[in-house]
Formats: C-alpha cells, structure tokens, sequence
C-alpha cells in the first residue's frame, strides 16, 4: 500500500494535527522530521531502492511507494555538536541528501519545492500579478535613498516598507539549540512599517540591501485567500478594528474579528490561475479590500499556514479539503 510522506520537522502544528487526524481516519502516512534525520531515522539507499526508517517508532516508507508528498516545513539538521563548522556541514549533507531522494520521485506534490521557491520571490509574485490582472499596489524596490524619497513626494499618500524575503532578520534559534552562547534574541522581526522622511533620513544603510516600498492601500479589510487544489477558500479579517492591527494585521497578541468571506467568483478564478501558474497545489494570497472597494493583491505564501483559519472559522471546511488533495490528488 502505498503512503503520504510529510516532509516536516519536529515542531509543526500542522503536522501534529495531520498526524492525528490521519491515525484517527486511518489514512497511512509517515512524518519525516529533516532536523531529526541523524538521531531518529536510518536511511537506507542501496542499489537505487531507498527505504527510510524512524527508529522510535519503528515505521518506515519505501520510496518506491510513495502516493504524494506534503512538503509542510522541513527544516535545519539538530546536531548537538560544540562545533559550528560540524553544524553546518551535517545540514548542508542533510539538506543534499533528502532532496536527492525525494526531489526525482515522480509522485503528487503538495507542493514541489522548486515550484515552492520559484514562488516564494516577492518581486517576481507581484509583477506576474499585475501581468495576470491583480490591482497591485505601486511599488519601487531601490538600494538608493534619494529614489525613496523621490517616490514618497510623488505618490502623495503614505508609504509602506516591506521585506523582500519574508520578515525573520536573525533566526538564531538553531544555533542556540546547538549550545552556542548569543547574547541576542532569538528572533527579531520586522512588520510592515509606515515610512516617513524622518525615517528615511536615518536610513544611511539602504545602500547596503535593496529595500521594497509601496503606496499604501486604504483598507476596508484584509482577505486571506486559500487555494487548496481547485477549492478557494477566503477568510475575512477584520484588521482595521485595532489600532495595532491597522498597518500590519500579523500582531498575535490582539484578538481582531475573523470571518468567512464569499469573494467575487471572477477573483477566485484568478487566485486559483495564480497559483497554477507557479503548479504550485496549495498556497494562501493575502488581498486587501480597499475603501474604495477594490481588491488589491499584497503578497503569495506558496507554503503559508492555515490552520489558524479554521481556529477562527471551524465551518470553512479546510482540513477535509487537504485531506482529500493528499489522499485522491484533487488537483
């Protein structure tokens, strides 16, 4: 019989969640943690037939048999070595060899990696939705501060800094797992952020990485969009409830109304080409709905979270929507 595999790592909710639900549906799957790959699985690839074993629980999966692959969140090797050298080598081999073994199967993807990173490139997400027929805010991506300035007196309305490659500036938690000293936080993030001259004239170190500024949209509220195969699944919320939530809804610590929302068919038709376009099966769109009733695209997630959508809709109707894309390749 033939299993799911998710690719994952030790710490996901939405594997956690999947793992339950599938033990409970029945649905045969094995859960393969990449930060655990050296202490709790023994891979075994001998004469082009690979068969990976988790050694705790004793299953395993005969690459050979593999009915699709959810490529949920894979992620650094855990090896508690004092070297940082060893470290980084161990990942790197980890990272080249489960992609080696995986990346050539010729199976359903929920989604493909390549596919995922191709999409995950913000500048190339928000010009392929303007082509594609999104309203798309005005953006200017420069290394050079006289072209921000330049474009705050031109556009004559607030501006917006975002971050090209997600907002994460120093992960520094793995190397804190390893046993390194960083008298740092763990985590230092950056959300969107209104920008003024005065800002922009403390900003001497544009220079030193490009930076995404945009006209900002008034909004009337904030879409999270869902694609899970064909299925287009939309959630409302309701960000310009709470002054902390105005400019950038992502502050967890402020409950803000969420609500299921019925986009326009036409605009769930061209989330779901967007998504293909990238043959990508799953991915979540995050649109603003501005106060002159217009929807404007803001950014892609190929690989995006969505549980915490059905934690504030439990009647959307997502998880038996994954289920069926990974079970019966819906697609």
């Amino acid at each position: 019989m033939k299993k799911i595999v998710i690719v994952t790592c030790e710490e996901d909710t939405h594997a956690d969640f999947f793992a339950e639900h599938f033990n409970e549906s029945g649905i045969d799957f094995f859960r393969l943690n990449t930060d655990r790959i050296h202490d709790k699985y023994h891979i075994s690839h001998d004469n082009f037939r690979t068969v990976i074993t988790n050694v705790y629980n004793e299953k395993s999966i005969d690459l050979d048999r593999v009915s699709s692959i959810w490529w949920r969140r894979p992620t650094s090797v855990y090896l508690q070595s004092p070297q940082i050298e060893e470290n980084l080598f161990a990942d790197r081999e980890t990272k080249s060899t489960i992609r080696g073994l995986l990346l050539g199967i010729d199976t359903h993807w929920v989604s493909h990696p390549d596919n995922i990173d191709r999409a995950e490139r913000k500048i190339d997400q928000l010009r392929r939705a303007h082509r594609m027929g999104f309203n798309v805010p005005r953006t200017v991506i420069t290394n050079r501060k006289s072209d921000v300035i330049d474009f705050i007196n031109s556009v004559k309305k607030r501006i917006i800094y975002k971050t090209l490659c997600g907002p994460s500036i120093n992960d520094l938690s793995y190397f804190r797992r390893m046993g390194f000293k960083i008298d740092q936080p763990d985590l230092l993030t950056t959300q969107t952020t209104i920008l003024t001259k005065d800002i922009i004239n403390q900003m001497e170190s544009v220079q030193n990485a490009p930076i995404l500024v945009q006209e900002y949209i008034e909004k009337d509220y904030e879409l999270r969009v869902t694609v899970i195969g064909n299925d287009v699944f939309s959630c409302r919320i309701d960000s310009q409830s709470d002054p902390e939530t105005m400019i950038d809804w992502r502050n967890y610590q402020v409950e803000i109304p969420h609500s299921i929302y019925y986009i326009p068919e036409d605009l769930a038709d061209l989330c779901r080409k967007f998504v293909k376009s990238y043959k990508l099966n799953y991915s979540a769109l995050d649109i603003i709905k501005s106060t002159d009733g217009k929807y404007y695209f803001v950014e892609n997630n190929p690989n995006g979270q969505f549980l915490w959508v059905e934690c504030h809709c439990p009647e959307i109707g997502m998880t038996p929507a994954m289920t069926n894309l990974l079970l019966n390749h819906q697609h």
